[in-house]
């Protein structure tokens, strides 16, 4: 990893991971470590000699640097890659220059558009699971571009509960 730079998968997928699992991790960290006179919060800032404002800022969805963050994986001792999510980051090139050259532009507002209302009806589908159905509808819609508005719609709705029951 030395020779790479470190890449995040997906920043917006990133900053909803990253503070859950930062929290997950401190919490249990500094709960064994029996020093309960702190918060988590304080003592990772004590321990990684930062400003608590710093981890205030990324409970609320800031990124840390790549250094920081590469300080947090070896005091919480985890994979960086974790902490931000690339394990669970939709994969794929989601670049708007590789969209746009997969499926025009309108499309892909209307899918993204049509995704959210149905997820508005969805409740107890996940971040992961929403993100998993529409890459794959946007897939079938760039597949098949002339798909009518009813298929397109139920083929959502079915993705939807399909990653929702795995």
């Amino acid at each position: 990893m030395a020779d790479e730079p470190f890449k995040v998968a997906s920043p917006e997928w990133a900053k909803k991971e990253f503070p859950k699992r930062l929290k997950m991790l401190a919490e249990a960290k500094y709960r064994k470590s029996g020093n309960s006179s702190y918060g988590w919060q304080t003592q990772l800032a004590n321990e990684l000699v930062i400003d608590k404002s710093n981890v205030s800022r990324w409970m609320r969805g800031s990124l840390p640097g790549v250094e920081n963050l590469l300080r947090i994986a070896e005091l919480l001792e985890c994979d960086p890659a974790y902490l931000v999510g690339n394990d669970d980051a939709p994969s794929g090139d989601f670049s708007q220059q590789a969209l746009d050259e997969r499926i025009p532009r309108d499309l892909l507002l209307h899918v993204l558009a049509m995704m959210a209302e149905l997820r508005s009806i969805s409740r107890d589908v996940s971040d992961q699971q929403f993100a998993k159905a529409t890459v794959e509808l946007l897939d079938r819609v760039a597949e098949r571009p002339e798909m009518n508005e009813n298929e397109m719609t139920g083929l959502g709705l079915a993705l939807l509960k399909k990653t929702g029951g795995e």
